[in-house]
């Protein structure tokens, strides 16, 4: 099995974690409930899980982008 990088998993997390906090800015019933007093360390925990799951279905929107482009377009050269 090959060892994952920090960067295969970072490039799971962020794109996850700008969109679950747009989500959270732009949905005020969830801002309170996800930090009423502030980030505590388990907040953040959850946090960062809920951003992994979503970074992974950021990056299957963005396969499925990228399988229709081809199709229409052909792969590119280079």
């Amino acid at each position: 099995m090959e060892k994952l990088s920090f960067y295969e998993q970072a490039g799971i997390v962020v794109p996850g974690g700008v969109l679950l906090l747009g989500v959270v800015l732009q949905v005020s019933a969830l801002h309170s409930l996800l930090a009423p007093d502030g980030m505590t360390v388990g907040g953040l925990g959850l946090f960062v899980l809920v951003a992994y799951a979503g970074g992974h279905l950021v990056a299957a929107g963005g396969n499925a982008i990228e399988f229709v482009n081809w199709q229409l377009f052909g792969k590119p050269v280079g």
